[in-house]
């Protein structure tokens, strides 16, 4: 049988667990949003430019008719590159997870002060569980986000950070 400090710790590992996705979801979603504005960004100075850059480049018509081309390829298939649809996946969970995580931690005083029993801690605990693998399913039924290490190990040790600041 397990003590219930193994059930507080279950339950601290969950609270930590759910910060450190929530941080490595909206660090994801940054690096979407600035391939997003770069990528606007240089549609607008090749599309707006590209004709004042025409004049007064003439002697290489090909590499600006090219470029040109190429931004209007770029602009007709941004809406089906992945990377829009994932930002979208991403927002709403990250939404989603923050409102468990405050359930979370709305009850982890009730959990460390010992006011619950070992079984009312592992309720929870398999509630958070499930209300997170309800939540994945949601928004990532169809689609799996490629595993970024860089980014999941500054979200680990924000969420660290952000354990300690707070607890």
């Amino acid at each position: 049988m397990e003590s219930s400090k193994t059930y507080q710790e279950k339950y601290w590992q969950e609270l930590v667990q759910t910060k450190g996705q929530i941080l490595y979801l909206q660090k994801y979603h940054e690096r979407y949003e600035r391939v997003n504005r770069w990528l606007e960004m240089v549609l607008a100075v090749v599309s707006t430019g590209s004709l004042a850059t025409w004049v007064l480049v003439q002697q290489y018509p090909f590499v600006w008719g090219t470029i040109i081309v190429l931004s209007q390829v770029v602009t007709a298939i941004k809406p089906f590159l992945p990377y829009q649809k994932n930002m979208k996946h991403i927002f709403g969970l990250i939404s989603e997870l923050q409102d468990i995580s405050l359930f979370i931690e709305r009850h982890w005083y009730d959990v460390r002060e010992g006011k619950l029993t070992e079984k009312e801690i592992h309720d929870l605990t398999i509630e958070i569980k499930e209300r997170i693998m309800q939540a994945d399913k949601k928004h990532f039924s169809d689609f799996i986000l490629p595993k970024n290490e860089k980014l999941l190990q500054l979200a680990t040790s924000d969420a660290n950070q952000y354990s300690e600041n707070n607890y």
